[in-house]
C-alpha cells in the first residue's frame, strides 16, 4: 500500500527503527558523496518499503464549482464583495472546461468588478463569459453591464503601488552588479565568503539595490495573485487542467506552461502534500533544465558582471553540505526522492531523455534544497483595504540579495514590490564597511544565546557581529538617551492607518533621528526610529485596491 504523503521522512525512519536497521542505514548513507547518490539511496529504500508517495489527482469538478458560485451569490446579495469575488474565482478554478460553470463564474465575477469600479477587469470577465457560451436568456443583463463598463472605463480604478517601484538610475548603476547601485561592491574573504561593502559613505534611507527574483513561487492569496508573475489581478484565468494555478493573462499562462507548469500541473497537489516548503526548489530545478548539460560551465569568472537574471549566480551559492547532519541530509533526500518519483511517473519531464537527465535532476534538486534555507527569501505583501495585514505572499531566489551577510544589528533592510526586492540602508554606513541584513535574529528581540543557537542550526556559523561581540542587551535593557521632538511611538501611531502622506512626512524625520541616535549605540530610540523608517518603506509598496 502506498504511503500517505504527510511526514514521509518520519514514516521511513519509523520503519527503519522497527526493523532495527537505522544505524547501518545511517552509516551507509553517510558514505555517499553526491546528491544524486543520496537521492537514489533513499528512493530505493522508499520503493523497497512501499512508501513512495501516491498521486493525488486534482480534477475539475462542476458540482464543487456550482457550490462555490452559489455561496458567492449569497455574499454578493449581502454586498460582501471581497468574499463574493473569492468564491467566484474558486468556482472558476474548479469549473470543467467547456461547461456552463465557466461562463457563469466569469459573468458573476464581472458583476463584482463592476460594483468595485474595476471596469477594465469587468470587461475582460464579461467578454470571457460570452466567449464561453453565456446563456442567451440572461445575456441581456451582461451585455448591458459591458456597455456601462465601456462608458465608465476612463473612470476605472487602477491597481497600483502607493509609490512606484524604485529604480537605480543609469548614472548610479553598478558596472559589475546588475541589480545594484554603484554605492556598493562585492568582496571576498575567507571569514565572510562573498559579501557586500559600501564604496562611499551611505546615509540612512538610501536605496542600494533593486533586484527581480530569478525564480519565485506564490504561497498565499492564490485567488487574487498570478501564479506566474505574482501580480495582483482580480480577473485571473484558470489553468485548463488543474485547480491550483490561475494567471493574470494568457501570456503569463503560456510562459508558465512553457517553463514549468506543464510539469507541475499533474502533480502540484501531491507535491504540496508531500512537502510544500520545498516547492521553490522543485520549480527552480525544472526551469533550469536547459543548463543540465552545461553545469560545468556555470562557474563564475572573476570580474564578470554579477547578474540577477541567470542561473549561474544561484548555482554558486553556498549549500553547507559538509556542515549538515546526516539526519538533515537524509530528510531532504527523502523529499527529493518523493518529488523525483512524482515527476518520473506522472509527468513527461523525462520523456525522450537519457538517464543522465534524471541524474542531474536529482543532483540539482537536493542541492537546491540545501542552498534554499540559507539563501532564499520570503516575499511580503500588503493591500490597502481595511483589515488586510502584512502577509507572506511567497518565496524567491535572489542572487545578489543572497550575498548580504547577517548581523544581529543590521544596517540594511528590504521591502518588496511583488517578486522585486528593494534593499535600503537603515543607519549610516561608512565607506569600506560591510552591509549587513538580519536573518530574523535581532539583538533587541532575542537573547544572545538564543540568537547564536538559531543561527548555528540553520546557517552553520557563529555570529561575531558587533551586537554579539559587545553583548548588546535586549530592548528593555537598552539605555534611553532622549532629546527627540517626536517619539517613534508617536510616529508608529500615525503610520497605523497606512497613510502615504504620513509615511512621506515621516521619512526625513526618521532619517534625522537615526543620525542623531546612532552616535550613542545601542539605545532604545535608534531601534524604534529604524522600525518606523522600515514601516514607511513598506507603506510605499502597499497596493492600492478597492477590494
Amino acid at each position: 500500500m502506498a504511503a500517505d504523503q504527510r511526514d514521509l521522512n518520519k514514516q521511513l525512519i519509523e520503519r527503519l527503527q522497527a526493523e532495527n536497521i537505522i544505524l547501518p542505514i545511517s552509516r551507509e548513507f553517510a558514505q555517499l558523496e553526491t546528491n544524486e547518490n543520496r537521492v537514489n539511496f533513499v528512493y530505493d529504500l522508499l520503493k523497497t518499503k512501499d512508501l513512495l508517495p501516491p498521486l493525488i489527482r486534482d480534477a475539475k469538478n462542476d458540482t464543487e464549482s456550482t457550490k462555490y458560485r452559489n455561496q458567492g451569490n449569497n455574499m454578493f446579495i449581502q454586498a460582501k464583495h471581497k468574499e463574493a469575488h473569492q468564491l467566484y474565482t474558486k468556482s472558476l478554478a474548479l469549473a470543467e472546461p467547456g461547461s456552463l460553470n465557466v461562463a457563469l463564474a466569469y459573468g458573476n465575477r464581472s458583476a463584482v468588478l463592476f460594483k468595485k469600479k474595476l471596469y477594465g477587469e469587468c470587461l475582460k470577465d464579461a467578454h470571457r463569459a460570452l466567449e464561453n457560451n453565456y446563456p442567451i436568456n440572461i445575456s441581456p443583463k451582461l451585455i448591458k453591464r459591458i456597455a456601462e463598463a465601456e462608458r465608465l472605463l476612463s473612470a476605472s480604478k487602477t491597481l497600483c503601488f502607493y509609490k512606484p517601484m524604485p529604480e537605480i538610475s543609469e548614472k548610479n548603476s553598478n558596472a559589475l552588479i546588475q541589480s545594484a547601485a554603484n554605492s556598493v561592491k562585492v568582496e571576498y574573504s575567507g571569514a565572510f565568503g562573498r559579501y557586500v561593502v559600501a564604496t562611499r559613505d551611505l546615509e540612512p534611507g538610501e536605496i542600494i539595490a533593486v533586484e527581480k527574483a530569478f525564480c519565485s513561487i506564490l504561497e498565499s492569496k492564490v485567488h487574487i495573485y498570478c501564479h506566474h508573475c505574482l501580480k495582483l489581478c482580480y480577473s485571473l484565468i484558470p489553468c485548463l487542467n488543474c485547480t491550483q494555478a490561475l494567471f493574470c493573462s494568457t501570456a503569463c499562462q503560456s510562459e508558465a506552461n512553457k517553463q514549468y507548469h506543464q510539469y507541475e500541473c499533474p502533480i502540484v497537489v501531491s507535491v504540496r502534500k508531500l512537502d510544500e516548503t520545498k516547492m521553490l526548489h522543485l520549480k527552480l530545478t525544472i526551469v533550469v533544465r536547459d543548463k543540465y548539460k552545461s553545469l560545468d560551465q556555470c562557474k563564475l569568472k572573476p570580474d564578470e558582471i554579477y547578474r540577477s537574471d541567470r542561473y549561474e549566480e544561484i548555482f554558486n551559492l553556498v549549500a553547507n553540505t559538509s556542515s549538515r547532519s546526516i539526519s538533515d541530509l537524509f530528510s531532504r533526500a527523502t523529499s527529493a526522492a518523493g518529488y523525483f518519483h512524482l515527476m518520473k511517473e506522472h509527468t513527461n519531464f523525462f520523456h525522450g531523455e537519457t538517464k543522465d537527465c534524471e541524474g542531474v535532476f536529482k543532483e540539482l534538486l537536493l542541492f537546491h534544497m540545501q542552498i534554499g534555507p540559507c539563501n532564499f527569501h520570503q516575499i511580503s505583501s500588503r493591500l490597502s483595504t481595511v483589515g488586510d495585514a502584512d502577509w507572506t505572499l511567497g518565496s524567491a531566489a535572489y542572487s545578489f540579495l543572497s550575498l548580504f551577510n547577517h548581523s544581529c544589528f543590521p544596517n540594511v533592510s528590504r521591502y518588496e514590490y511583488g517578486s522585486v526586492a528593494a534593499i535600503f540602508t537603515i543607519r549610516s554606513i561608512r565607506k569600506g564597511e560591510q552591509c549587513f541584513e538580519n536573518y530574523g535574529q535581532h539583538y533587541a528581540l532575542m537573547s544572545k544565546a538564543d540568537r547564536q543557537a538559531k543561527l548555528k542550526k540553520q546557517y552553520y556559523f557563529d555570529c561575531n557581529c558587533e551586537a554579539c561581540l559587545n553583548d548588546y542587551g535586549m530592548y528593555n535593557c537598552l539605555p534611553v538617551i532622549g532629546g527627540s521632538q517626536q517619539s517613534a511611538v508617536e510616529t508608529f501611531q500615525l503610520l497605523q492607518s497606512g497613510s502615504l502622506i504620513e509615511a512621506e512626512k515621516a521619512v526625513p524625520k526618521m532619517i534625522k533621528e537615526i543620525r542623531r541616535t546612532e552616535t550613542k549605540m545601542p539605545n532604545q530610540e535608534l531601534g524604534e526610529f529604524q522600525e518606523a523608517l522600515k514601516q514607511c518603506f513598506f507603506i510605499f509598496s502597499t497596493l492600492e485596491t478597492p477590494i
